[in-house]
């Protein structure tokens, strides 16, 4: 009888781990999953492994597919706001500069707005920048 084929796992310690061997029936061999418990368990944890990252790139891109949406701005009074007709490049809070539009209340009372529902007063004379990816109250 020929001797069984021997297949080497490397271990933890970086060593060969020789508990598994592949033996033969009739003409061919029986694949190592088969036969050896540890393959069994480290391609199940490559599958798994495999999942969870996958699903945490899904997750990451709808989130940002969401983020990328720009911010709902409403106004209170509407006819308080004089808009600017060209977009001005203003410095946000990452660190840098994004072509926003600027409106700036032209009534002489403190007017408020939501940005994605969150309320804020804007004092006379003050502007809301509204830009691609952000909305806030400017000095």
């Amino acid at each position: 009888m020929p001797a069984k084929p021997l297949i080497l796992l490397r271990d933890q310690t970086g060593g060969f781990n020789t508990n598994c061997t592949v033996t033969p029936i009739g003409e061919s061999v029986v694949s190592a999953v088969h036969q050896c418990p540890s393959v069994v368990r480290l391609s199940v944890l490559v599958s798994a492994l495999s999942l969870v990252l996958l699903t945490g790139c899904l997750w990451d891109m709808n989130r940002g597919a969401s983020q990328r949406q720009p911010p709902k701005v409403v106004f209170s009074t509407p006819a308080a706001w004089r808009r600017d007709r060209q977009k001005s490049l203003v410095p946000i809070a990452e660190g840098h500069q994004e072509p926003c539009t600027l409106c700036t209340n032209i009534a002489r009372t403190p007017q408020t707005i939501s940005i994605n529902k969150t309320e804020h007063t804007v004092p006379a004379q003050g502007r809301v920048a509204m830009c691609d990816t952000s909305a806030f109250v400017t000095e």
